[in-house]
């Protein structure tokens, strides 16, 4: 299984601009840490629903996310990075389906739109564009962006990983008996090990977790190879939990992971 860790997201720390969004919702919103202070554009015209990061100075990412997002079935997404604003002499994704599988619901407060780079690339600028211009609600809002680097592992995850949920919703129970549910969002969740990671690896995954502990993002993008199975399951999260690396091997490791989708 393939598999890649995004961490360190930039976004924070960005300049965002571009396109045409609300006073009440700028651009900036993308940055900001609560997925409920979202962005949004004043209308989905493909000049109004672009996104320009610069980072002030060269740095690395492979890894684009979008995060509790609105754009419908028909919607697509270009990541270029370049070393000018709106370049992409770096890298460039070229526009690529935002839903690559066809859910129940096209629910972006459900499903993310991952967006990768074949590499690792240095670039100052990062450029979005949206094109989603039959968009039922007349604009596109997002509440997230993650961008950043990711680990990648020779050695994937090993069979036995769990993918799962936690069900924020609430059941009770009045006096009669009789029941009552709150419901509430269901988080995906994802623990698996991976079973053999060089001492370099090691060294990498150590340095990640002493840098995001469970308080920081991480981006689980698990199926590399199939962009449906990873939208389904992949998500932007945090650890549950810190795990030790165990030597079991000469000079080889084993790490367990634990992530919870963000809320």
């Amino acid at each position: 299984m393939n598999f890649l860790l995004g961490y360190a997201n930039r976004i924070g720390a960005a300049t965002i601009s571009g396109g045409s969004w609300l006073a009440g919702a700028p651009a900036s919103n993308v940055g900001t840490w609560a997925l409920a202070d979202t962005a949004r554009s004043s209308n989905a015209l493909t000049t109004s629903t672009k996104l320009r990061i610069n980072h002030g100075s060269a740095v690395t990412a492979r890894v684009l996310v979008l995060v509790r997002h609105n754009l419908s079935s028909a919607a697509t997404v270009r990541w270029m990075r370049g070393t000018t604003a709106g370049g992409s002499d770096v890298a460039d994704t070229g526009s690529v389906a935002a839903w690559a599988f066809t859910p129940r619901a096209y629910d972006g407060a459900v499903y993310d739109v991952p967006l990768l780079q074949t590499a690792q690339t240095s670039a100052q600028y990062d450029e979005i564009e949206i094109t989603d211009t039959g968009n039922g609600a007349g604009y596109i809002e997002i509440g997230r962006v993650f961008v950043g680097p990711a680990f990648d592992p020779d050695i994937g995850q090993a069979y036995g990983l769990r993918d799962g949920h936690t069900d924020l919703s609430t059941v009770g129970r009045a006096h009669s008996g009789a029941q009552w549910t709150a419901s509430s969002r269901r988080l995906r969740t994802a623990a698996f090990t991976l079973p053999y990671v060089t001492l370099a690896e090691g060294g990498e995954l150590h340095d990640i977790e002493q840098a995001e502990g469970i308080t920081g993002e991480l981006a689980y993008l698990p199926h590399t190879h199939d962009r449906a199975l990873l939208q389904r399951y992949g998500f932007v999260g945090l650890a549950r939990e810190l795990s030790g690396i165990e030597y079991p091997y000469y000079k080889a490791q084993v790490k367990a992971l634990s992530l919870e989708q963000r809320a």
